[in-house]
């Protein structure tokens, strides 16, 4: 049941290794924490949650990143350590904003369908179905991107390694 209501949200998740300690974890991480905004040395803002959670989002989309609801994505992250190395199990989700968007755009967009086949093709009717289903493929796109990107991001600011990748 979780596994489908994460699919429905666009929720991923994966298991990444970091390939230094914990301690140079948590540098990293402050320093992400404490980097000023316009601070061109990271391109994320973040928040420690609990002593071994933290959550990291981008500094700049389309709005100010100054907090995780602004951001178009954002990383949740669970550190640990294991066998002598260091583990993040990593949980990236699109912005609810847009994934609600998504799902009332798509319920409209059905609906108007359905009344269509009922009433019969009309010319007014496509009017406002095509500006709906565009609108409703913009806002799945833009929550699949965002989730790739701020991914993309953070594996690229830690350095990290998706363990499932690394399997031969």
């Amino acid at each position: 049941m979780k596994v489908i209501f994460r699919k429905i949200l666009f929720v991923k998740s994966n298991l990444y290794l970091y390939p230094y300690s914990v301690t140079n974890l948590d540098n990293d991480l402050n320093r992400i924490f404490e980097a000023k905004y316009f601070n061109n040395r990271t391109a994320l803002r973040g928040k420690g949650i609990a002593e071994d959670q933290f959550s990291l989002w981008e500094k700049w989309n389309f709005f100010r990143g100054v907090k995780s609801s602004d951001a178009l994505a954002f990383f949740s992250g669970t550190k640990f350590a294991k066998n002598g190395k260091t583990y993040i199990i990593g949980t990236i989700y699109p912005s609810p904003k847009t994934v609600l968007g998504f799902y009332l755009t798509s319920i409209i967009f059905v609906l108007s369908l359905l009344q269509q086949t009922k009433t019969g093709p009309a010319f007014g009717n496509i009017e406002i179905l095509l500006p709906i289903g565009l609108i409703s493929l913009a806002l799945l796109s833009m929550s699949i991107y965002s989730r790739w990107n701020i991914q993309r991001k953070v594996e690229v600011e830690l350095n990290i390694k998706n363990t499932h990748h690394n399997k031969s």
